[in-house]
């Protein structure tokens, strides 16, 4: 986020809706509006975001933790599952005889959104409901005492620690070993990263011309492997939904839910390919 973006969104956007909304409810038309902001500093100041009766209010500092569901838990678990993700993707990657080098070519921008997406979906519903808890009671709820099972189940460990866990599996399934402290601080490197940078525009020439030369990469010719097994090998598979995504991408008539499907069908794929290959191993 950037103080021009800021701008541009509070002149082009927000306004424009917001008064028709109000309208549509009723409202006079001069009728006054509010934008709430926190301190974030990409957000500009009061004096410069005022137009046709609409004015701002900041939030007091440091409430972000009591206000801001968002920051109550739910950006944190959204990190630690991209981050799991994208570990087991370039796990998967090396263990195919890639190299690293290879594997950060090949993630570009539209990778890392459908990891996003995905990692947005494994988050929990009751993190959610513990996030929204403080700010708003009334979306948690809580199952009658009577209903209540009295009789022992196990003790219940975090989501965190279980990311952390299936992620340690996950290297372990590909012989190799990761310490829990070093797989801790990978998923928490960035938490008090910055959310916003302001890039001069030789900053960002110079980025993209620095991503435009790695891309470049000598060809080489890879001799074909024969299978033994009568199944189509998963990485014919996987290669097949990936040919499959870049064409639905190029219909208007199929949704991101569509899409986003097959990329779970690909992640399964990936995800059984360390079993396997334990298996031929013991064999």
């Amino acid at each position: 986020m950037t103080q021009h973006l800021m701008n541009e969104w509070f002149e082009n956007h927000f306004v424009p809706e917001a008064r028709p909304h109000l309208s549509g409810n009723g409202f006079p038309a001069d009728a006054k509006i509010l934008l709430i902001l926190d301190n974030c500093t990409a957000h500009l100041s009061p004096e410069i975001l005022v137009k046709d009766n609409v004015s701002v209010l900041f939030f007091p500092p440091n409430c972000t933790s009591l206000m801001q569901p968002m920051d109550m838990g739910i950006l944190r678990a959204l990190k630690c599952q991209y981050k799991s993700e994208f570990l087991k993707e370039m796990l998967s990657f090396l263990n195919g005889g890639e190299t690293l080098q290879n594997f950060l070519k090949s993630y570009n921008l539209k990778t890392a959104v459908w990891s996003a997406a995905k990692a947005w979906d494994g988050i929990p519903t009751m993190t959610m409901k513990n996030a929204w808890q403080n700010l708003w009671p009334a979306t948690i709820f809580y199952e009658d005492e009577e209903n209540v099972d009295t009789d022992f189940k196990g003790f219940q460990i975090s989501k965190e620690k279980a990311e952390i866990f299936e992620l340690l599996e996950y290297v372990k399934s590909r012989e190799q070993e990761i310490a829990e402290d070093d797989a801790f601080e990978v998923l928490h490197c960035d938490d008090k990263a910055p959310t916003v940078c302001q890039l001069t525009d030789a900053e960002i020439c110079s980025m993209v011309l620095m991503n435009s030369n790695t891309s470049v990469s000598d060809s080489e010719e890879s001799e074909e492997k024969t299978q033994a097994e009568d199944k189509m090998p998963i990485d014919s598979l996987v290669e097949v939904l990936n040919t499959a995504i870049k064409g639905l991408e190029q219909r208007d008539f199929i949704s991101e839910s569509d899409i986003m499907a097959i990329h779970k069908i690909k992640e399964k794929l990936l995800n059984q390919k360390p079993k396997l290959m334990k298996q031929l191993t013991l064999n």
